[in-house]
């Protein structure tokens, strides 16, 4: 009869912990970047992660012939660094001590598996650990007791200290010499899985949260960008440790890193300039807001944020000397909208006054004073409030910057000229994501873009910074404070949709990823922006379809803003809506002849199985396109 202990082994890697990076060979590229002050042969500085990688196989094979181990030691990996490259034990040792320290604050636990550990050692079981790895023993165990003190007194052991792996099932049989292990939970098909079994123990297969398509993507095109890395790790492991759940997962892994870059480099250009108050414009101001005051919390940064309630139509405002560019920009803007009901609610006047002048003709109001004057004389109240609500927000005794998201800029050369005139000669300083081609540079208003590119479609931008409330129509006086007029203070569609849960995973992502002392890469928003463009997947094309969202007006009444397309729609509609745009034309035109010729029963009879699919799957994604880009 076995008298053996029984016990419950655990991998460590990827079971009990992950990295905050996608692959476990970042932790050389963050030594790589950190050993650049040293002084240290330029190869050796410029090639580390590749050589530390190199060694690591070197000295596992060279353990074999040698002394017939199975594996290799840390100590083993940077003797050979050290002989190369003759450098000093007291150098060696600082480089050895980085990847150290890296390893400990790149690690993180996965909550569901130290629970199961946790819940063992509460019901009297022996728990262990068991790993692969050249790190030895009490390295691992600093690295797991930073995480969680369930495992200071927990048995560890490593490949390195022994010379066996489980890999080839050598360890597992070393421990069962002196154990039962009843049960082992891992992550690896091979060596947590089939050697388990093999060595006749009970294996319990750890299913890792994979990559998102537009994540894999991005780390196959840039596998050596350290903050490429990080962030697609740490939305991963924050997928890892959640429940699914669209909305979160997107926030986190989409949007949040999109979102962070802009605002980051937002914060820095803000220190750099030395500017000390941030104004965040809304309505698409509020997301940005909400992740620069965790970065600033985080990095400890001397910048206060403000929320500054504006709009398109609540900071135009129409005088005297710029009533025609004023009426130029109304109909400037928006242009597949202009209906006699639209413009009369720009102009902020009735559809019966705007007959009254002619109609919606450009030429013809330009050339009616009457209209003019009437516009005039309705803004003189709503300057005032205007002036009076900037007064009283806006801290003129500091540098101070605006924040919004896209556009043309004129809201806030508006703004600017408005300030100039009316309060103080001051350079009015806008950060955007990106800017449309038809902005202008004008005097005393400073706009800067974190990725002027003419490829971003802004409603994706606009379509992730949504917010509760509705756009700011004017201003009011209420108990003494100049307050905005809101078209309305709540969305339930957008609290039906999850925009708490999104905020939850903005806040997540941003809170991981601003612990990381790691320069901005402006790579991957473009990446990503672009991905939406040109290659959609599925999962997400529903995730922002789903988002309550339009192009302009109230969106309290829209449920949707792309509905989603069945294979019953797709089939039942004759042709797909006509579009103004020569653009959209240029990919929809070809669709409804390849759509038309797959419903008639001579081509489609010949498809395959597989080629139906793919046929599909590529219609499923260009209609999305459609959608997003010229659905209006």
């Amino acid at each position: 009869m076995d008298k053996k202990e029984k016990v419950y082994s655990f991998d460590i890697f990827d079971t009990l912990i992950t990295r905050k990076t996608v692959f476990p060979e970042a932790v050389f590229l963050a030594v790589q970047e950190k050993i650049r002050v040293l002084n240290l042969p330029e190869f050796l500085k410029n090639n580390f992660s590749l050589l530390r990688k190199e060694a690591e196989k070197y000295c596992t094979e060279r353990e074999f012939q040698l002394h017939n181990k199975f594996d290799c030691t840390i100590n083993n990996i940077y003797e050979v660094i050290k002989n190369n490259y003759q450098l000093e034990s007291n150098t060696v040792e600082a480089i050895k001590q980085l990847e150290i320290e890296e390893e400990i604050n790149n690690a993180f636990p996965i909550i569901e598996n130290i629970n199961k550990v946790k819940n063992l050692i509460s019901e009297n079981k022996k728990v262990i650990l068991i790993s692969d790895m050249y790190l030895p023993s009490e390295v691992l165990r600093e690295i797991l007791v930073n995480i969680d003190d369930v495992f200071k007194y927990i048995e560890i052991y490593t490949s390195s200290d022994t010379g066996k792996r489980k890999s080839n099932g050598s360890l597992y049989r070393l421990i069962q010499e002196k154990y039962k292990i009843i049960e082992h939970t891992g992550d690896n098909e091979f060596s947590d899985v089939v050697q388990a079994k093999w060595n006749g123990i009970k294996a319990n297969k750890v299913i890792c949260e994979g990559l998102k398509e537009y994540e894999k993507r991005l780390i196959k095109k840039y596998p050596k960008n350290l903050y490429l890395q990080k962030s697609v790790g740490i939305s991963r492991l924050l997928r890892q440790n959640s429940k699914p759940n669209g909305v979160f997962d997107f926030a986190l892994s989409f949007a949040a890193p999109v979102l962070y870059g802009y605002t980051d480099w937002v914060l820095a250009e803000s220190l750099r300039r030395g500017i000390k108050n941030l104004y965040f414009v809304a309505r698409d101001g509020f997301v940005p807001k909400i992740i620069a005051d965790i970065i600033i919390r985080e990095k400890n940064y001397d910048i206060k944020t403000h929320y500054f309630y504006s709009s398109r139509r609540a900071s135009r405002i129409a005088e005297e000397k710029n009533i025609e560019e004023y009426i130029t920009q109304i109909f400037s803007e928006l242009e597949d909208r202009q209906t006699e009901e639209f413009i009369a609610k720009r102009f902020e006047i009735t559809k019966e006054e705007l007959l009254s002048f002619g109609g919606a003709s450009r030429e013809k109001l330009l050339s009616n004073p009457e209209f003019k004057n009437l516009i005039i004389n309705k803004h003189k109240e709503k300057k005032s409030l205007f002036l009076s609500y900037i007064r009283q927000e806006i801290n003129f005794t500091e540098p101070f910057a605006f924040v919004d998201l896209n556009g043309s800029g004129r809201t806030q050369d508006n703004l600017a000229h408005l300030i100039n005139d009316n309060i103080c000669k001051t350079d009015i300083v806008s950060f955007y994501f990106s800017l449309q081609p038809n902005m202008e540079y004008r005097e005393n208003s400073i706009k800067s873009a974190y990725i002027n590119s003419y490829n971003f479609n802004s409603l994706f931008l606009e379509l992730m910074c949504r917010t509760l409330h509705g756009q700011t129509l004017g201003y009011g006086r209420q108990e003494g404070k100049i307050v905005p007029l809101l078209e309305y203070d709540n969305n339930p569609n957008m609290e039906k949709w999850g925009f708490e849960v999104y905020l939850d995973g903005l806040k997540a992502y941003t809170k991981l990823m601003a612990q990381e002392e790691i320069n901005n890469d402006a790579v991957l928003p473009f990446e990503y922006l672009n991905y939406l463009k040109g290659l959609i997947d599925r999962e997400t094309a529903d995730t922002i379809g789903s988002i309550p969202f339009g192009i302009y007006g109230d969106e309290k009444t829209i449920k949707e803003f792309i509905p989603k397309y069945t294979l019953f729609t797709l089939f039942q509609k004759r042709e797909i809506p006509s579009v103004a745009s020569s653009r959209a034309n240029k990919i929809i035109k070809p669709l409804s002849l390849i759509i038309n010729k797959i419903r008639s029963k001579k081509t489609y009879g010949f498809i395959s199985k597989k080629r139906e699919l793919a046929y599909l799957n590529f219609f499923w994604y260009k209609i999305n396109l459609y959608n997003i880009f010229w659905k209006k």
